[in-house]
């Protein structure tokens, strides 16, 4: 799997997940939704760590971003992260890239 993922907007083989359009590998899916039943410190802390002991998955890194009730839109500022959404015509492709933590 690359790095970025390709966008097709408005369509799903899975309407019963809204997770399905941006996760589309639905063994991922549920293995991510059975590491988040096991979560017991509800912090971002908490769910990167259930999500890294519960999957096995070398060379992925997991982002957690918590939209608290104060957001008010999806833009986060981290110089650790980058979300991008770019076009390589005819294609948009949305691109989230992650520092890994090496120490």
């Amino acid at each position: 799997m690359d790095l970025c993922s390709l966008v097709i907007l408005g369509y799903s083989d899975d309407g019963d997940d809204p997770n399905a359009d941006s996760c589309i590998d639905p063994v991922l899916r549920d293995d991510i939704q059975n590491a988040l039943n096991k979560v017991t410190d509800h912090s971002c802390k908490g769910i990167v760590k259930a999500l890294l002991f519960n999957l096995n998955r070398p060379g992925w890194a997991v982002n957690c971003v918590d939209f608290g009730a104060a957001s008010l839109d999806g833009i986060v500022q981290d110089m650790n992260f980058c979300a991008y959404i770019g076009v390589v015509s005819p294609y948009l492709y949305d691109i989230r890239m992650g520092k890994i933590d090496m120490s």
